[in-house]
């Protein structure tokens, strides 16, 4: 199905055309359909006769006419080529809200990107939809990491470097897992959290199956103790230029070893050696507040803000 803009563009309704660009698994129709409710939308903007995508946007009901974008997912909004100027920027979104309204979308919630995956789009978007009548919620602090070489055990905090020789002495080794190893890896990560009494967001079996639909994506590391797994990290390939922490922790009794520091050295070295732009370990604050301690954690791994 599709919809006139004006001379020029077109809306394409759920038609699923590929992309020519590496924008992230999160676009990907693999990942839409893991979170599919009764309503959902994923809107492209193509010229007029074209199957080019030049944006591309999707939302999925969370309650009766309540969306969200993403429905599921770290973020969502419309990604749009580079190319385009803030006007075309802006007509496409009274298009797609115009759209929705029709179609019974009341209110809708988005989720920006960090700002250091894609700074230029970003700010279009925000000036954009502010234009526009949006509503912004406090900014979320994502923390992230540039991959330039550099010596990683020289750059971190004094104490995590003491922690890291420490591991190492201990024999502690650090490896890059099999997918089929996902079960022990969740088992250790739920060992982490519960301890720290943080919720587990998603569960085995919801995790397997995105495993499973995007295989490509994941990436998993894990410190051992002998045998003994001890601590482990869920990262994901959201494209080619960005690895994405999505889980890491470690199990009661190793903490004055600090083995996730030992991971951390571990993904950034992948990261190098696999010409990653940026390495994501996600936020610091739940609904714009800060943890703190988790901030001061992760900076001190060499980790900076991001909004």
């Amino acid at each position: 199905m599709s919809f006139i803009i004006d001379e020029k563009y077109e809306l394409r309704i759920n038609e699923n055309l590929a992309l020519d660009e590496d924008i992230g698994f999160f676009y990907k129709e693999e990942f839409y359909n893991l979170h599919l409710t009764t309503k959902n939308f994923l809107i492209q903007i193509t010229k007029i006769n074209s199957q080019k995508v030049l944006a591309q946007f999707h939302c999925g009901e969370c309650d009766s006419g309540e969306f969200k974008s993403p429905r599921r997912g770290s973020f969502g909004g419309m990604w749009f080529s580079e190319k385009l100027y803030p006007d075309t920027v802006e007509s496409f979104y009274k298009a797609i809200f115009g759209y929705l309204s029709e179609n019974g979308v009341q209110s809708l919630e988005i989720i920006l990107p960090p700002d250091s995956y894609w700074s230029r789009q970003n700010a279009v978007t925000i000036n954009v939809l502010l234009r526009l009548g949006a509503n912004p919620s406090l900014p979320e602090l994502n923390y992230d990491l540039e991959i330039t070489p550099f010596d990683y055990e020289r750059a971190i905090d004094h104490g995590n470097r003491k922690q890291l020789k420490k591991a190492i002495k201990e024999g502690y080794r650090v490896e890059v897992l099999e997918t089929s190893q996902l079960r022990e890896v969740y088992d250790v990560i739920v060992e982490s959290r519960e301890k720290k009494g943080f919720p587990v967001t998603m569960s085995y079996e919801a995790l397997l199956e995105m495993s499973e639909a995007l295989p490509d994506i994941f990436r998993l590391f894990g410190v051992y103790d002998k045998d003994r797994l001890i601590a482990s990290s869920v990262c994901m390939a959201v494209n080619n230029d960005i690895l994405y922490v999505f889980y890491w922790g470690d199990v009661a009794g190793v903490e004055r070893f600090s083995p996730i520091t030992m991971i951390s050295q571990r993904i950034y070295q992948y990261c190098l050696d696999k010409r990653f732009r940026l390495l994501d370990v996600g936020t610091s604050t739940v609904d714009g507040i800060p943890n703190h301690g988790l901030v001061r954690y992760k900076r001190k791994l060499k980790y900076s803000e991001s909004l």
